[in-house]
């Protein structure tokens, strides 16, 4: 079945502006998405950023999730009493050019 495409923060959605008067008016008929980051180093080298658009418009909950797991503002597992976070944590998985994967940060071991 084909994917439906996603929505580009490129393509907003416009809407006319009654209340300015003028016929030429266009405003922007919804909210961002999110932006969060991470920054990442190998090894010594120094911290590269990572830039992330979490596609709240379309996963709401899941981009809520992984913004907070960004900011530090998951608080403390509560099973694990330790921060919810990825600062620190480590990739476990890395493909060249296609994906990282990580963020075990409660053993750090994926």
């Amino acid at each position: 079945r084909p994917r439906s495409p996603v929505p580009s923060p490129a393509e907003p959605s416009l809407r006319y502006d009654r209340s300015s008067g003028s016929p030429n008016l266009l405003t922007m008929g919804r909210k961002k998405n999110p932006i969060v980051f991470l920054d990442v180093s190998i090894g010594d080298g120094p911290d590269e950023r990572m830039i992330f658009e979490l596609f709240a418009n379309v996963a709401p909950l899941t981009a809520e999730n992984f913004r907070a797991l960004c900011t530090g503002e998951m608080g403390i597992g509560q099973s694990t009493k330790k921060p919810l976070y990825y600062k620190g944590s480590t990739f476990h998985r890395v493909i060249k050019g296609f994906m990282a994967q990580g963020g075990d940060f409660s053993n750090g071991d994926g």
